[in-house]
């Protein structure tokens, strides 16, 4: 299904970013595009589904050329990064049976967060790997996406990594989460191989690929 955009609607936005092209593709094969009017007719000969290489790094170098031109004339800049990365949504279908030594807080207050995540509390505990002081490893809620679904993600500290301690983390906060009525979704990176390799390990499945050009307004 192919959405078309109205961009005026959407240039000058308060966050000084545009999305004139992404592309959600589900694991059966079919895709759904949301596309400004404006790139359209420069993308009319790449939205087809029987193009075989969506979402994949041949898709991506591909296009956006043809989009940074776009975005370009618009004022606008394309962010190299996210522009060359694709979103893989995983959901739990299975559960890994495993002893987590993860605690449950509630309240960060008193601890150093080494792993630099930035989850909330105020609505949602995480599930964390401490020494006492210092927070090693921890599994929190990004957000609720609707439908009483919990997008979950992992951070670890960098020097305690591959001892087994994010999947403890996900384990413990995906339980929690499933026990009180919550789908749980898992969202990463397609280049990050660890959280793919976590993700199937934790007992969740690949669902859906998510590419976005995001682009921010040019400072003046």
């Amino acid at each position: 299904m192919i959405k078309i955009i109205e961009s005026k609607e959407r240039l000058n936005n308060p966050l000084g970013l545009i999305v004139p092209f992404s592309v959600y593709g589900k694991e059966d094969g079919s895709f759904d595009f949301e596309v400004f009017d404006c790139v359209q007719d420069l993308l009319k000969d790449e939205i087809k589904n029987d193009i075989s290489d969506f979402l994949t790094e041949g898709f991506y170098e591909r296009i956006n050329g043809k989009l940074a031109d776009a975005v370009n004339s618009l004022g606008y800049a394309p962010d190299y990064y996210l522009t060359h990365s694709f979103i893989f949504n995983f959901e739990r279908t299975t559960r890994t049976e495993m002893e987590s030594d993860a605690v449950c807080i509630t309240d960060l207050t008193g601890y150093l967060d080494v792993t630099e995540s930035d989850f909330d509390t105020d609505d949602f505990p995480v599930f964390a790997i401490t020494d006492g002081c210092n927070i090693l490893s921890v599994c929190g809620v990004n957000g609720l996406t609707g439908k009483g679904r919990a997008e979950i993600a992992v951070a670890t500290c960098e020097t305690r990594r591959r001892r087994g301690y994010a999947l403890a983390c996900l384990t413990a906060m995906t339980d929690y989460l499933v026990e009180r009525g919550y789908a749980v979704s898992y969202v990463c990176e397609s280049g990050n191989t660890a959280s793919v390799s976590l993700a199937e390990r934790a007992g969740f499945t690949l669902i859906s690929r998510e590419y976005n050009f995001v682009s921010f307004e040019k400072e003046e």
